[in-house]
Parts: structure tokens; sequence; C-alpha cells
């Protein structure tokens, strides 16, 4: 994938603790212990829930990054930064946390995939095969990803509380914000493996360039 739940949390960490209907949760406690940037948890095991780096922790109702596994019971974990070669940021101490993590993979795949389809960028294609690795610079299209699964999450849950103004307020509002971002993301290709863009393609309109 292109982006994981990282980025997606730098984005909007409410998404994280208002849209949890709309993610899958891999394990949850309630015997969470923080120590500085260490979580623990005697009760889990975060080796066979498949959680390391790029997943999102909610710890006492706040998002957190989590930076790495360092045991099957332990996860190094940060607020959110600017970019994660940054120093981690400490949520603050305590015990007998209730946490849980969340993963909204599945939405991300489903979005990856429209958003390459409609750039034309398919490595099954019978005659221009390309993959997301000829992408120059794929932050353009890594946020239009993030917003539309943003986005979604919010319609879901929304939808599930029709009363509740704000998440209606937030669905509309990551949706404009997706939208806009779809009619000026532009993808610079490297159909030739030689590190220079050959083809650019938006989304409204797909341009083909010969090599």
């Amino acid at each position: 994938m292109l982006i994981n739940d990282i980025d997606i949390l730098r984005i909007e960490p409410r998404v994280f603790i208002d849209c949890q209907a709309a993610a899958t949760k891999l394990i949850s406690g309630t015997d969470g212990a923080l120590s500085g940037s260490t979580l623990t948890s005697a009760g889990s095991n975060f080796v066979n829930a498949g959680i390391d780096g790029g997943h999102v922790a909610v710890v006492n109702n706040e998002a957190l990054e989590v930076d790495s596994r360092t045991s099957a019971t332990a996860l190094e974990l940060s607020r959110p930064r600017a970019d994660s070669a940054d120093a981690k940021i400490a949520p603050g101490p305590g015990t007998a946390l209730s946490f849980s993590i969340l993963t909204f993979e599945r939405r991300t795949l489903a979005e990856e995939a429209w958003v390459l389809g409609a750039l034309g960028i398919d490595p099954s294609h019978p005659v221009d095969p390309l993959d997301e690795l000829a992408i120059v610079d794929p932050s353009p299209v890594e946020r239009l990803i993030a917003l539309r699964v943003i986005a979604r999450a919010f319609e879901i849950a929304s939808s599930q509380s029709p009363a509740d103004a704000a998440l209606a307020a937030q669905a509309t509002l990551y949706r404009r914000l997706a939208g806009e971002e779809r009619h000026r993301t532009i993808a610079y290709l490297d159909r030739d493996g030689d590190g220079v863009p050959d083809t650019t393609r938006r989304i409204d309109v797909v341009q083909f360039t010969r090599a």
C-alpha cells in the first residue's frame, strides 16, 4: 500500500476516535500501561495480532502512532508527528488503561485501487503495464487516498449516527477536500525506469506520452 494508518492519523486524528465502526479492530484490552513512549499489555500478543509500526493505537481515547513493536506485549508509541524520522513524542503515563489497535487497511486498499485505476496505473494492462512504483513523488497521490479514506469513514459514522451533526459536518468537509484534491492531483510517471518522469496523468484527464 502507498499509505498506512499513520498517514491517515497525521491528517485527521479524530477519525480513529469517531469512526471506529468504519475501521477494523485488531486487538483491544484494559490492562495497558504507559511509561515514556512504551505501551505494555501483559494480556496481549501483538505479534499474533500482526501489529507493528504503521498502525494506530487508541489509548485512553487518544490516537497514537505505533512506531514499532518491541515484543509480543510491548509497543513503542508517539503522539502524532510531522514525520516518522522526528523524535517520538511520549504520551502521558498511566496504568490500567483501555486501548485498542484500529486499522483502515481494507478501506485504504479500496481507495488506492480506485485512485490508481483512475490514473490509468494498472500492472496487468496488456499494452502499458505500470504499478505504483512508477510514480515519481507519490505524495500527492498518497494524500488523495488518505482524504478519500477519511471522507468515507466519516460518511459511514454519520450514517450510523444521523443525529450527530458534527459527524455529518466532518463527512461533508472531507468529501469536499477529497474532491478538490482529486482535481489538482497530478501523477508524474517514469515509464522506462530512468528516474525521470515521461508521462503526466490526472484523474479527470488521462494523458499518454510516447516514450
